[in-house]
């Protein structure tokens, strides 16, 4: 209820006041917090010199509340001495030209502090630990104490002190033992002589913990407990030495309101003034600027930092210079992000001075220490209340002080080093520099970086490894760097030199002997900007949006609904959103505006009070703006809101966004399509009236739902009313090719009756796949794979994709293609504006700058394992050549183009990273590659079909070495003739996995036949594939060769209710049947008739052939396609923990089957439930041959292993692979057919 205080005054006036806080755990916002009672509780002034004790009443006078929570109006216990303050004023004080007071100097002691209590008698005593030096840095000589003070007024008592010495580790270093017999409201001194344990001491790390306590001999339940921590720093650490050049941030706090903050610069390195090296830190200031600087540095202080000493280049300006060292843990209270403390160091060779007069010019070094160690300093706690929590960031400030003469500073800051605390494998250490803030170098250009040793006794031996690895996983040649660093060295040293163009991820790992010290990884991007951003490159990456030219991604919805703009009825608004339309613009973009949804006032409760008249909305204000998700119930209200939309903003918009996932099964924003289509035709008649060249599209539809959608509105007849579509993709991981994204796009042209593309623009958005933490998830290459990937399939139809340059958090991890390092600086966290580009970005501007020059062709075709694992795409450049994409899903492999006779001129993936051509092949993989031919695609395509797929060690995965490619309708390949056919006809019909083919088939009547001839390599056989359409009936032929019959192909259907469409099926031709001919005359009779898209035909009748490659004459399942290389949903192949890289995906029930034409002997296949459904599922396998039941797998669910069938499939022409429900159902029936191969 009273606190006293012992306190030295100096005559200056000046006024004491104490800060005391009451308890509150503060539930609303964080635990453990306090709140302030009484901020002003003045103590004196001190208008008197020596020492004089004072005692004043506390808040409550002891009367209050002592809660779990606190926070109660009143006084909650315990109270908190926070601190004291000092008001420089008073007789001493000055005064400035605008007639305020101007600080003055006050020198004050306080000595001990005594508070009158209300306590039962075991806690009516204190314990307290002491030492020589007032900031507890440890001497060998030094002397502990413990101070027992006995608070019971009315009885001796005789205290037990026992104390322990603890090294970093709590190991024990010294203990010992006391007694002392304290009289009442006295106190005593026990004294620990930690000099006699000095050698012991010597060799241990600090921070050490003395620990203290103390026990009522007579009262056991009377004890206490403290401990205080003495420095013993081991580390000279060299913190920073501003070689690199770069930016540092401003920070702003209370009492400082003029001072530059955010994410602009406030100070730069420089190379002049120096004192070392090749560069300092330069600061100006001027009274323009604000009341101060402060230059916060990033990284952290490292460890627990006692001594901060730095080169200071003095201007003579009298300005003052000082160092704040800010946490993350203190209180701070007034907003959650508002818990932290900063602290003004100390000058050490200037006591009780926490700033410098800058009085001089020239270098001079300047030592400052930091606050002492709190025994909390390894404990991680929300709230730290006035003490240091750890890491520390070190903020300098420049300002004029109490100087009014001073307007303008400038000074040059070097070769920062910090005496701290750090483990051994701590002190040793490397960070990568790249050039002005950006991860590019230039073409040609080094990657430096900055390796140290803050051991202050021992010199390191270190090696650094450095990996350049681009997404093929192999590395540029980067030798390892062995080096001795001397105590507290370091140095500057040069990585990587003459780097090619890329996109490399550069992995650096520290070691020390076997140990690693450090790892850190960068993404490096070595390219020309100035092809992309012009000559000022390097600001131009000081926005993000300035990213969106280059891969032409303008789109942006701009979300200003109804609710927002007519907040009351006939109160039409639209300035807000027609700024928000011009900052869009004025980043790059190009802004549609969001035509939606209803008014609060419009539907619903707000409609019927407002027909009640009795309608009433508080002021509309940016922080309390309603968002209201419903549709318009009077057609009317919503005709006024879109003429005065389209009014007053026509002129402003690059286009219309009508609604947001009207298309949604259920919920707020669906919409049904008859509805939907009368806000259509309104939006549209009015858009004709007042901004008819502006696009209106129906917005946010989802690729599941939007073709019915889009079906269903096409009966309404509005599908004149709109020009386009805006869909979010929300592919998740699916590569572009698993989420089949050429399907989306033709069953959403479909839908809106535009096969060709002529009519309907679609936009698609949400398309760009997040870079993932974990180390299974997708990485900054997998991302720039899908979306070049999906850029390049998107280009073929005519589209864009629209991908967002950063996300809301400038993160590296999630979606965007462009990140902002994070600097940490506690208490703050900033995110500097250069942005770091990753690969995905460069990818898509280097594809969108050669698609300047070049026009698509269309789909190059690949003999691979399984269909869609090889994809390719031909255009045709400006000078006549030909430029080839390439890229797998997603496995590696090798091209060769060995047997086309084309002349391949160059080869860059998709980064523009150089790839040798001159052994006729190269790696392919998840990056597409591009090649470019010396002739145009009229003659290079026909050519192309010889390419050949292997994998990486150069073993071909299957037949597919291709001898020759006879297509009728070009009469090309093979000397082809005919005889009895018809055509071609043209159309489009769907292939076994549900894809969408445009084709030209030959008719061939019955009795009819066609025949070709091609080279047939000695002492190997060939392997015939035909391309054909499956009508109602199916078809049948007579296979002959060198004019010997060898066997039928058995093309009919063996059930009418099976679906028809593009099929491809193998035919075996043994190396007996061609003989020691050079080559094969080839001939198909058609008893009963036929018809042939085409015919392929590879070198080599191997013994083993995966299932994949031989196309199925049936693949029929009542959910969705089967899905080869995948499972049913786009995912790997993975049954329990093994995973599969070749088979079929597909859901119950359902079927395959495949034309044999009694070829071969055996098959073998490992069955299972996908581990996608995470346990779920049951199904059984089964397997036909002829229609005979040759296997079953029983009941299989989702927790069972894969299992394997081998059977004998020797004289049988057709293989069934059955997929069933086991009869309860099919949800979560997903079942995988895996690694599936025949043998002859």
């Amino acid at each position: 209820f009273r606190i006293g205080f012992w306190i030295k005054g100096d005559g200056s006036g000046a006024r004491v006041t104490a800060m005391l806080h009451d308890y509150s755990d503060m539930a609303d916002f964080w635990h453990g917090g306090w709140k302030r009672v009484a901020l002003d509780s003045a103590l004196c002034s001190l208008d008197f010199r020596g020492w004089r004790y004072i005692e004043i009443d506390l808040p409550g006078g002891g009367v209050g509340t002592h809660l779990p929570k606190g926070s109660t109006p009143d006084v909650d216990f315990p109270l908190e001495l926070a601190g004291l303050y000092v008001d420089v004023g008073g007789q001493n004080a000055r005064s400035t030209a605008d007639g305020t007071a101007a600080p003055g100097k006050v020198a004050v002691e306080f000595g001990p502090i005594f508070v009158r209590t209300q306590m039962r008698h075991a806690e009516a005593f204190s314990v307290a630990a002491g030492y020589d030096d007032q900031y507890h840095a440890y001497r060998p000589d030094g002397t502990a104490r413990v101070i027992v003070q006995n608070g019971w007024p009315w009885q001796q008592r005789l205290f037990n002190i026992t104390w322990t010495l603890l090294d970093r580790e709590g190991t024990l270093l010294a203990s010992g033992k006391a007694a002392e017999t304290v009289p009442p409201g006295d106190l005593r001194v026990s004294r620990i002589d930690l000099a006699a344990f000095a050698p012991k001491i010597s060799g241990a790390a600090g921070p050490l913990r003395l620990r203290v306590a103390a026990e009522d001999a007579a009262d056991p339940a009377a004890s206490a407990t403290r401990e205080i921590m003495l420095a013993k720093p081991d580390s000279l650490a060299p913190y920073a030495d501003f070689e690199e050049q770069r930016g540092y941030l401003g920070f702003a706090t209370a009492g400082l309101p003029r001072v530059p903050q955010g994410e602009e610069c406030v100070a730069r390195t420089t190379n002049a003034p120096v004192r070392t090296g090749d560069g300092a830190l330069w600061i100006g200031w001027s009274l323009e600027e604000g009341d101060a600087k402060i230059v916060s540095l990033d990284p952290p202080l490292p460890g627990q930092p006692v001594v901060v000493s730095l080169w200071l280049h003095g201007d003579g300006s009298g300005a003052i210079f000082y160092l704040l060292a800010g946490d993350k843990a203190g209180v701070n209270k007034g907003a959650p992000r508002g818990q932290w403390d900063l602290f003004p160091l100390q000058m050490l060779d200037d006591p009780g001075m926490m700033s410098v007069k800058i009085d001089w010019k020239g270098w001079k070094q300047l030592r400052f220490r930091l606050p002492s160690i709190p025994p909390s300093w390894n404990i991680d706690l929300p709230v730290l209340s006035f003490a240091p929590s750890y890491p520390l960031g070190l903020h300098l400030v420049l300002g004029p002080g109490d100087a009014t003469n001073v307007a303008s500073a400038a000074v040059a800051v070097d070769d920062i080093q910090v005496e701290t605390h750090l483990s051994s494998s701590e002190r040793v250490g490397f960070a990568p520099d790249i050039a002005g803030e950006l991860n590019i170098v230039e073409l040609g250009g080094e990657v430096r970086g900055r390796v140290w040793n803050s051991d202050a006794a021992q010199e390191r031996s270190v090696r650094l490894k450095t990996e350049m690895l681009s997404w093929s996983g192999a590395g540029i040649p980067v030798e390892d760097q062995s080096l001795m660093l001397k105590p507290g060295e370091s140095r500057r040293i040069t990585v990587a030199r003459r780097l090619p163009a890329g996109a490399y991820l550069a992995k650096f790992t520290l070691l020390e002997g076997k140990e690693i010290r450090m790892k850190e990884t960068a993404d490096i991007l070595v390219c020309d900007m100035r092809r992309f951003l012009g000559e000022a490159w390097r600001s131009e990456l000081e926005e993000a949006w300035k990213l969106r030219g280059a891969i032409e991604s303008r789109f942006e919805v701009v979300d200003e609904d109804w609710d927002w703009v007519e907040y009351y009825p006939a109160n039409f608004q639209i300035e807000t959103a027609r700024g928000r339309l011009n900052n869009a613009r004025a980043r790059g973009a190009e802004p549609y505006l969001l035509i939606g949804y209803s008014a609060y006032w419009a539907a619903g409760e707000g409609l019927q009070s407002l027909l009640a008249d009795s309608f009433a909305r508080r002021p509309r204000d940016a922080g309390h703006a309603v968002d209201i998700f419903m549709v318009p119930e009077r057609l009317r209200d919503w005709e006024d809101y879109v003429c005065a939309l389209m009014r007053d903003a026509g002129q402003d918009v690059a286009g219309w966004v009508l609604w947001d996932n009207p298309d949604a099964p259920s919920g707020p924003m669906s919409v049904r399509p008859e509805r939907f289509a009368e806000f259509l035709k309104t939006a549209d008649r009015w858009r004709r009236v007042y901004c008819a060249d502006r696009p209106l599209l129906i917005g946010g539809l989802q690729r599941e739902t939007a073709p019915a959608f889009l079906d269903a509105l096409a009966g309404t007849n509005a599908l004149d009313c709109f020009t386009g579509v805006h869909v979010r993709l929300d592919l998740g991981r699916l590569s572009p090719e698993d989420a089949q994204l050429d399907r989306i796009v033709r069953e959403l042209r479909t839908a809106l009756r535009d096969p060709e593309g002529s009519k309907k623009t679609i936009v698609f958005t949400d398309i760009d796949w997040a870079v993932e933490k974990s180390e299974d998830g997708l990485g900054v290459f997998d991302q720039a794979a899908y979306l070049c990937r999906a850029a390049l399939r998107l280009d073929l139809a005519g589209l864009r994709p629209t991908v967002n340059p950063v996300n809301g958090d400038y993160d590296r991890f999630g979606l965007g293609v462009a990140y902002r390092r994070q600097a940490c600086c506690p208490p703050a966290t900033f995110k500097p504006k250069p942005v770091q580009v990753k690969p995905g970005w460069l990818g898509l501007a280097d594809f969108y700058a050669w698609r300047k020059r070049m026009k698509p062709v269309g789909d190059v075709e690949f003999s691979d394992v399984m269909p869609g694992k090889t994809w390719g795409q031909l255009y045709a450049t400006d000078d006549g050549r030909s430029a080839l994409f390439v890229w797998r899903n997603d496995d590696p492999g090798l091209l060769s183009w060995a047997r086309t006779g084309c002349r391949v001129l160059s080869c860059e993936d998709i980064f523009g990273s150089p790839i040798d051509v001159s052994g006729s092949e190269v790696g392919i993989g998840k990056v597409p590659v591009l090649l470019v031919i010396d002739e145009p695609p009229e003659t290079a395509m026909p050519k192309l079909v010889l390419l050949e797929v292997r994998a990486p060690g150069g073993k071909k995965a299957w037949f597919n070495t291709v001898v020759a490619r006879v297509e009728p309708e070009r009469g090309n390949g093979g000397n082809y003739a005919s005889e009895k056919a018809e055509g071609p006809a043209s159309f489009v019909a769907t292939g076994p996995w549900g894809d969408e083919f445009a084709l030209k088939c030959f008719k061939i009547n019955a009795g009819g036949m066609e025949k070709f001839s091609v080279p047939a390599p000695q002492g190997r056989g060939l392997t015939l594939r035909k391309l054909y359409y499956l009508d109602e009936k199916g078809h049948s032929a007579e296979v002959s060769v060198n004019g010997k019959t060898i066997g039928t192909m058995n093309l009919l259907k063996t059930d009418p209710q099976l679906a028809s469409g593009l099929r491809d099926a193998v035919f075996v031709v043994d190396a007996a049947a061609i003989g020691r001919s050079d080559s094969a005359a080839v001939e198909v009779r058609y008893p009963e008739g036929g018809n042939t898209v085409r015919w392929i035909v590879y070198e080599g009748a191997e013994d083993a052939f995966p299932l994949t490659a031989m196309g199925p004459i049936h693949s029929d399942q009542k959910v969705g396609w089967p899905r080869p290389g995948r499972n049913i949903v786009g995912g790997p192949l993975r049954v329990g923990t093994n995973s599969f890289a070749v088979g079929f995906g597909c859901y119950a029930p359902g079927l395959m089957e495949f034309p044999l034409n009694r070829q071969f002997k055996r098959f073998v296949v490992s069955v299972g439930v996908d581990a996608a459904t995470e346990g779920k599922g049951s199904v059984v396998f089964e397997i036909y041959g002829d229609g005979k039941k040759i296997w079953t797998s029983g009941v299989m669910s989702g927790l069972d292993a894969p299992k394997q069938a081998a059977v004998s499939v020797d004289g049988i022409d057709r293989l069934r692979l059955v997929l069933s429900d086991a009869g309860d159902g099919n949800r979560f029936d997903a079942g995988d057919w895996c690694d599936p191969l025949l043998s002859r």
